[in-house]
């Protein structure tokens, strides 16, 4: 993660821990909540950015194909140098999340039919349990240390940097 080949772009990516719907102080609402907030961040390794693609249960899961969904809008929007010929991906390891056919055959489709011409390449990297540490693990902390009442999904927006809401900023697609 930390070198930089030459010709490639390095992204990062993770889905935090479920947040919950309200989350307040009060031992009653700890009860009670419905509702689970999925956040799902990629961090751009070399600017250090922070991207959130966020939503709730009732609108998805949290497995493959939200990740996935989730990925390639973004390496969609992105607008790659004209040198970037590799994108190297860094995840954990999660089978249900990362580490399957559902997101490779997305990545596969978004390299073949959307990257950029110059873009000939995906390496993912899956570092080993318990010996890495993703910026994106980093952006969670800082987050979830926060401990201010959240009664709304967009009060966690507010939270975030830059959200990317499901349904209005980008679609599932698998």
């Amino acid at each position: 993660l930390k070198e930089t080949p030459p010709n490639s772009a390095t992204f990062c990516f993770d889905l935090q821990q479920v947040q919950p719907l309200p989350k307040v102080s009060i031992g009653e609402a700890f009860y009670a909540r419905q509702i689970s907030f999925y956040a799902f961040c990629i961090t751009d390794v070399e600017n250090k950015s922070l991207n959130f693609y966020c939503w709730t249960k009732n609108q998805a899961g949290w497995g493959a194909q939200e990740v996935a969904s989730a990925l390639t809008n973004f390496l969609c929007t992105q607008n790659f140098d004209e040198t970037v010929s590799t994108t190297r991906l860094f995840s954990d390891g999660c089978g249900e999340q990362n580490r399957n056919s559902i997101v490779v055959h997305a990545l596969y489709w978004w390299l073949l039919q959307k990257s950029q011409q110059s873009v000939k390449e995906i390496c993912m990297v899956f570092p080993v349990r318990g010996h890495s540490y993703l910026p994106a693990d980093e952006a969670f902390g800082i987050l979830e240390r926060c401990h201010s009442e959240v009664l709304t999904p967009e009060d966690y927006h507010n939270l975030y940097r830059k959200v990317s809401v499901l349904g209005t900023d980008w679609l599932q697609i698998i």
